[in-house]
């Protein structure tokens, strides 16, 4: 028996490409059906013009994602209310391309598109992490000599690890943070920045970098290291598209309420830091 459990919870990974934001936090799924060993899944976007590129990653996601549920014999998915509904929902559950259902409307297929979306992705959540850590002192310059190895997960602390020789005058002035020892090395407890050190690590992985200990933490999404004046520049305009991306998130989440009538937790859709 499938556990519908486990299928909200495929869905729950599968991001608007453009909002990065999951499709059920933003009200985007109208319902889902069990069927014994099939899956009906049913997806509504803000308007009908919304671009048919983005709405076909959606439901070809959609499907991928819950097909991998154990148990699940075959995934329906039906985008509704869009003026190319008909074509994307025979498309997908066809096993069809974008550039095929589309012949002679688009350059490409959508992997290109994706990969566009990722790296713009991984400079926000990056930008995320940095002010993070530059709100409770640590500097630029500091930053961009991390490597994976000098921070660590524990719960929902972010801990970092004091430079050699003991602690640094940006980590001791530091009010209110615990440090801990650990196998003889000395750590700063960031309480709360483990879910945005997180996110930041998953985007990093989707846009093929690796997170070894010797690796730099902080790059561009080429992988070249950053500097310090390079981390300035990088917030500059990661925060550009982060901005863009917050606006056209509020855009359509108003334009879900006031078409469909989808009220959403704003909670859920929240960025990770402000700035």
């Amino acid at each position: 028996m499938i556990d519908e459990r486990e299928v909200w919870a495929q869905i729950g990974t599968v991001l608007d490409p453009e909002l990065d934001r999951p499709l059920d936090a933003l009200g985007f799924v109208e319902s889902v059906r069990v069927d014994g060993a099939d899956i009906l899944i049913q997806f509504r976007l803000p308007t009908y013009w919304c671009a048919p590129n983005f709405a076909y990653m959606m439901a070809a996601d959609l499907r991928e994602r819950v097909g991998r549920v154990a148990g699940v014999g075959s995934v329906t998915v039906r985008l509704l209310d869009h003026f190319a509904d008909g074509e994307i929902t025979e498309g997908i559950n066809a096993g069809r391309t974008f550039a095929d259902v589309f012949a002679g409307e688009t350059d490409g297929d959508l992997d290109d598109l994706r990969r566009t979306f990722q790296r713009k992705a991984f400079l926000v959540r990056q930008e995320q992490l940095l002010r993070a850590l530059l709100r409770v002192g640590y500097s630029a310059e500091r930053l961009a000599r991390w490597r994976g190895a000098d921070v660590r997960v524990d719960g929902a602390a972010l801990l970092v690890r004091a430079e050699t020789g003991g602690m640094e005058t940006d980590e001791a002035d530091a009010d209110g943070e615990a440090t801990a020892l650990v196998a003889g090395t000395a750590w700063r407890r960031l309480d709360g920045l483990a879910r945005t050190y997180r996110l930041y690590r998953q985007k990093r992985a989707a846009v093929g970098l690796s997170a070894r200990d010797a690796d730099p933490l902080f790059s561009t999404a080429d992988g070249a290291p950053l500097t310090g004046e390079g981390v300035v520049e990088h917030l500059r305009a990661a925060r550009t598209i982060r901005l863009n991306g917050s606006f056209n998130t509020i855009l359509c989440t108003a334009l879900n309420r006031i078409t469909h009538g989808v009220e959403v937790d704003a909670e859920a859709l929240r960025d990770e830091t402000a700035g």
